[in-house]
């Protein structure tokens, strides 16, 4: 049989072009293989292909195997490889039950299937309905350089044959290229001379000379060593492309990672695991995780969440954090529900707390609803819309609106100042010469505390009557002007933003582009800023005035006095 398998290898060679003799070769290769482990029995082979009840083909290799027709048990033992259905197992020993269609696998036991890998010391695995048991498990999920490491260890990949068929593959596109521009100048001169033929006939044998090389790491393996390793390679190529059109099971395409004293799947998608560790975070083998649970018990569904029972939050392996239950998810498509929450702190506004709520309203648009409840100022609530019309092309709109307690207040002393002002000008304007200065109690010198209120509310009302204050630069000319300007009431009561941006596409060279801001007032977005990160809270947490008028364009001789009369007026 394997004559008969060289022979149509060298048929086909020489029918077909020259560049899949090395492909069909290899193929040929693992025929063979594959025929002589089937009409084998008894012990001493080294690879077998099984079908099992599902109708998948498993191929096994190892270094010893034996079957016992009594138990119908097939073992395999020494650098033991199972392939099929789109998955991989290794292991220092597999023992196959044929008549249960199970698998038990001892010694660094290692599993890959689309994008997941386990590890573990032992396993056992229903073929049928793909269920498992792993013993000191570990789950990596979606770890392509772990994955690639381990692909390179069983399949037998060294740095140098990877090397060689990086450069076997340069030269053919070196080659291909030459072809493409001799084909090109036939095109452009329209006819073909020996030449030509020559030049091209070289290429092609150029072209095969290469593809056909050996290349040196394989060629210095035992003959039976690279019998096995092209074997594993071609079934598990083989594999992978029969398992796309048969498993329906979610990917997660995040990492994950799950660790267990025992780690259990059943259903192909429920996973379960006693004194677990699971963490979201990617490290090196040997590396804590910056975050990490660990729980007595774990239920996890990749699509689904993550039910974690009497559970620890480990910062960099230090507990911090001990929660009954927790549920965490393992989704990747959008869902409605509750948004983390943020908190800020300032002295104006207090405490402040946010609860963003999502909306999931379709695959191209959604909505966020946040509810902001400030310590000093009140409650208010913000939505936000978001709507894809194609790609580059959507709008997003956010509103939001607050009563501000504070700001309600401050109206209340905008509108005693100005009556302060106005009667201080008409009594200046009244006044004939300049007015003495108003003392000071003895009580109140500077330096031993605070004016008492009456005391600092009819200071600087005497002050304000002086003619002196009024004729400084900056206030004599036009000064009921000047107090109607910057002492003005604002009309509104309720406070807040309305902002727009976006894109529609009408034509192929014609769109609308359109953004914009409305704010009830110059001073909302200073006053009721949110920031969006833990650091710029921290950052943000300087102390702010209680009042900044007008941008501080208030003409007092001095300040202090000023401030003494808002306090006063605040309390009265």
């Amino acid at each position: 049989m394997k004559k008969a398998w060289l022979f149509l290898s060298v048929l086909i060679h020489r029918r077909l072009a020259a560049r899949w003799y090395g492909l069909l070769c290899a193929i040929c290769g693992v025929f063979c293989g594959y025929a002589r482990a089937a009409d084998a029995d008894g012990d001493g082979d080294a690879a077998r292909t099984l079908k099992t009840d599902v109708g998948h083909q498993v191929f096994f290799s190892g270094n010893t195997t034996s079957f016992n027709r009594t138990l119908k048990s097939q073992s395999f033992s020494g650098d033991v490889v199972g392939i099929g259905a789109g998955m991989l197992i290794g292991a220092d020993a597999i023992t196959l039950d044929q008549a249960q269609n199970v698998m038990d696998a001892q010694g660094s036991v290692v599993i890959m299937s689309r994008g997941q890998l386990f590890l573990g010391d032992a396993v056992h695995y229903n073929m049928t309905t793909s269920d498992l048991e792993i013993t000191h498990a570990v789950m990596i999920s979606n770890d392509p350089v772990e994955i690639q490491r381990i692909q390179h260890k069983i399949f037998g990949f060294s740095r140098k044959e990877m090397e060689f068929e990086e450069a076997r593959s340069l030269q053919l596109a070196q080659v291909e290229y030459e072809r493409f521009l001799l084909r090109q100048l036939v095109i452009s001169k329209g006819q073909v001379d020996d030449e030509m033929v020559g030049r091209y006939s070289l290429l092609l044998e150029r072209s095969a000379l290469i593809t056909k090389q050996g290349n040196p790491s394989l060629e210095q393996l035992p003959p039976e060593r690279r019998e096995t390793i092209l074997s594993r390679r071609a079934f598990w190529q083989q594999s992978q492309k029969s398992a796309l059109a048969t498993h329906t099971a979610p990917i997660l395409s995040v990492y994950l990672r799950i660790e267990g004293d025992t780690l259990q799947r059943l259903n192909g998608n429920d996973y379960s695991a006693r004194n677990a560790l699971f963490t979201p975070c990617k490290c090196d083998q040997d590396e804590t995780p910056a975050w990490a649970f660990r729980a007595d018990n774990l239920a996890a569904q990749i699509g689904g969440y993550a039910d974690l029972t009497d559970a620890v939050l480990e910062i960099k392996g230090v507990p911090v954090l001990y929660l009954p239950h927790i549920k965490l998810p393992l989704k990747e498509h959008r869902q409605s529900g509750f948004l983390l929450p943020s908190a800020a702190f300032d002295r104006v506004s207090g405490t402040t707390l946010s609860q963003p709520v999502y909306f999931d309203l379709g695959p191209n648009q959604d909505a966020t609803a946040t509810t902001d409840f400030y310590e000093n100022r009140g409650t208010r609530f913000g939505l936000e819309l978001r709507r894809q019309q194609r790609e580059y092309s959507g709008w997003e709109m956010h509103a939001e609106g607050i009563r501000d307690s504070l700001w309600l207040r401050q109206l209340g002393v905008r509108q005693s100042l100005g009556e302060m002002y106005q009667s201080g000008l008409l009594a200046a304007r009244q006044t004939q010469g300049p007015a003495a200065a108003p003392t000071v109690p003895q009580s109140s010198a500077p330096g031993i505390g605070p004016l008492p209120e009456l005391t600092a509310k009819e200071y600087t009302r005497s002050y304000l009557e002086r003619p002196d204050f009024w004729a400084q630069a900056g206030v004599a000319s036009n000064p009921e002007q000047q107090i109607k300007t910057y002492m003005a009431i604002p009309r509104n009561t309720w406070r807040g933003s309305y902002n727009w941006s976006g894109m529609t596409f009408l034509a192929p060279r014609l769109s609308v582009v359109s953004s914009g801001e409305l704010i009830s007032d110059h001073r909302y977005t200073e006053e009721l800023y949110i920031p969006d990160s833990f650091n710029q809270a921290l950052a943000d947490a300087a102390p702010r005035l209680l009042l900044r008028l007008s941008s501080s364009r208030i003409w007092m001789a001095r300040i202090s006095m000023l401030e003494l009369a808002l306090g006063t007026l605040t309390t009265s």
